[in-house]
């Protein structure tokens, strides 16, 4: 090795001669394959080797140092090497890279680093010595190993201040050639302060991407109606695996190297995200109308390159590569126009979004257009897109959580008053029914068992004629008919149970005609208003009321802090079952056999017998009654004069 330098000094010596007269004062870049470090711009620690390497065509560094071969230049970094084009060779096969570098301090420590290695497989030499290696150099493909890893090595200048770099290459993989990304030089600890730096850019940078990926698909999660998270999340997926293995590949610094055939495909996935963004696009309905067939063609265009680019061996990508990226060009511009259509028709989300895809690509496009980073560049315009578009989304996210949260209070503050029919009520005569005096002596376990009149109330929407509700108008018809219910109850003195939704449960104690009257009262107030509403197009109810009498506990439950109380009794689930029975066949009061021994003769002569029903509950069958209805709406069923029940007809609806 030493007489090989030997050789290569002595060869070297006339150029040294005329370094000076033929390198510029202000040279930033290597001409003629040389370069003088103390004549670079304002004394820059750091430098970039980009300029006119010499190139040897199928020669190794063994090679070169044997023979005297005349040197072609040839410009660097590159995709495919000018001298290649002009012979018009293949631009798979081996050669090597040289340039020397002048005006260094003698025997001191220096370095290179590039966001890629300089090829596909390549080793690296300084003065005649190997200090890196990427992949696996051959000069034959069976056994030459394709790799693109970060370079970063660190050597020694000569006693002359002279270091000779050799960069040995070899790719059989895709049309690519040359070095391939600029190398950077100077002092080593200057090179490792810039390698550290741009990689805690980097991650710094994927790790905010890979945070709101995982916040968003989260959110989607939670709520699988809303397609547009999930689309943002593969989207962004996508761009994590070009931001982490793409330009920079720095995933191989944490975890190893990466299958070459792997990483190509995996940071392709970028350009095949116009699929995705075809979905959210899709969700415009006003634009689907005119154009319904152009999201879903581009859909499956995307789909088919995926498929082909994941099927096809890796010398065939490039060509589905291309095609992907001519795909994305064009889609690029019709997002332009979807987000104009969109602004146009005040469809914002739709046209944030297209904004997201138009940002992105942006910075791809200048990327592959400056054929990766820029020459005068350390970071590449896909890195600068992404921080925009990662502070993008996380504005637009909060902004949108803070409308929802605005609007949920504004909501919430309209509906107050009606949410009165969901709450859980504590009947003022707990103490009484408990034996108490005051509700401080009410501990838990305590409990009571009493006879009393049972009324159950059921209800359910019905919408105008040929007119189909929303969710939240059959939340407020029900708000707004349980609030009026609850107010007669609470006026006649029934204890209500509970109100929940569309059902009700309430206790008399006083007295069964008492609960026959407030029955009464609230079947003609509902009849009343459902006229009313019906007139004005606004949604009404169905409703059914059921009189039970019979005994009961009640006990005390809960926690110290916190106690309820909760009823215990067949006869609860009777009544239940009589409304149940009485809103299917479209009776609104039905009363049970038992709460007739209760009334005078005045109000048994209204009474007609339903029929006589066996339940669940009951050991045999009891009469049920009915009372003539004194209104007949537009919108209600109910019948003058009920009619006989069968019990086939009443093991339809009820619990048997």
């Amino acid at each position: 090795m030493i007489q090989r330098w030997r050789n290569l000094k002595k060869r070297r010596f006339f150029l040294f001669a005329i370094l000076f007269f033929s390198f510029s004062a202000f040279a930033k870049n290597v001409t003629n394959g040389m370069v003088n470090f103390k004549l670079t711009r304002g004394n820059e620690k750091i430098i970039r080797l980009s300029g006119d390497w010499e190139f040897y065509k199928d020669q190794t560094f063994s090679m070169l140092v044997n023979s005297r071969l005349k040197a072609d230049f040839v410009q660097t970094p590159k995709t495919g090497t000018e001298v290649l084009r002009k012979t018009k060779e293949s631009p798979f096969g081996f050669g090597t890279y040289r340039v020397l570098i002048s005006g260094l301090l003698p025997n001191t420590e220096y370095g290179i680093f590039s966001r890629k290695s300089p090829a596909l497989a390549s080793r690296i030499f300084v003065n005649g010595n190997e200090v890196a290696a990427y992949g696996f150099f051959s000069r034959r493909e069976v056994n030459y190993k394709p790799s693109q890893q970060p370079v970063l090595a660190t050597f020694f200048s000569n006693e002359t201040g002279l270091i000779e770099l050799v960069i040995q290459v070899s790719n059989f993989d895709s049309n690519v050639d040359g070095i391939l990304s600029p190398i950077m030089f100077g002092l080593a600890h200057d090179i490792s302060t810039l390698y550290k730096t741009s990689v805690l850019f980097l991650a710094t940078i994927i790790g905010m991407l890979a945070f709101v990926l995982l916040v968003i698909f989260w959110c989607w999660i939670f709520d699988k109606v809303r397609k547009q998270e999930l689309c943002l999340s593969i989207f962004l997926l996508a761009l994590f695996f070009r931001l982490a293995i793409g330009q920079f590949n720095i995933l191989a610094i944490f975890a190893g190297d990466i299958n070459y055939a792997l990483q190509i495909k995996l940071q392709a996935l970028i350009f095949l995200s116009f699929g995705v963004f075809s979905l959210i696009y899709n969700s415009d309905e006003k634009f689907t109308e005119e154009h319904p067939h152009i999201d879903k063609a581009n859909s499956f265009t995307a789909f088919a390159f995926a498929t082909l680019l994941f099927c096809l061996p890796i010398k065939i990508s490039p060509y589905i590569i291309s095609l992907s990226l001519l795909a994305s060009a064009l889609f690029f511009f019709y997002s332009f126009w979807r987000m104009i259509s969109a602004l146009k028709t005040k469809n914002s989300q739709i046209a944030i979004y297209a904004f997201f895809y138009i940002l992105t690509f942006a910075g791809i496009f200048l990327d592959e257009f400056f054929d990766g980073p820029h020459k005068n560049m350390l970071f590449n315009f896909t890195e600068i897109s992404a921080v925009i578009l990662i502070w993008s989304i996380v504005i637009y996210f909060v902004l949108s959580l803070e409308f929802i949260a605005r609007n949920f209070l504004r909501q919430k503050s309209e509906l107050s008053g009606q949410y009165i029919s969901y709450r859980k009520f504590v009947p003022n005569e707990l103490t009484h029914i408990l034996g108490k005096e005051t509700f401080g002596e009410v501990n838990l376990q305590d409990c009571a068992e009493f006879e009393t009149t049972i009324m159950a109330i059921r209800f359910s929407t019905v919408p105008p004629k040929e007119m189909q509700i929303s969710l939240r108008e059959q939340f407020e018809t029900i708000a707004f008919y349980s609030s009026k219910i609850l107010e007669v109850l609470e006026n006649s003195g029934g204890i209500v149970l509970y109100a929940s939704g569309n059902e009700m449960m309430t206790l008399f104690r006083k007295s069964t005609k008492s609960a026959i009257s407030t029955a009464l009262e609230i079947q003609e107030l509902l009849q009343i208003m459902n006229s009313r509403r019906a007139q004005d197009y606004y949604p009404c109810i169905e409703f059914a009321i059921a009189v039970h009498f019979g005994d009961i506990l009640l006990g005390i439950i809960g926690e110290e802090q916190r106690i309820d109380c909760a009823t215990i009794s067949s006869n609860i689930e009777l009544t239940n079952n009589i409304c149940k029975l009485g809103h299917c066949e479209k009776i609104p009061v039905i009363i049970s056999e038992a709460v007739t021994n209760n009334l005078d003769e005045t109000q048994i002569k209204m009474l007609r017998l339903l029929g006589k029903i066996k339940f669940r509950e009951t050991d045999k069958p009891i009469n049920l009654y009915g009372f003539h209805s004194s209104h007949q709406t537009e919108n209600s069923e109910t019948i003058e004069t009920p009619r006989i029940i069968t019990q086939h007809e009443a093991d339809k609806w009820i619990d048997i």
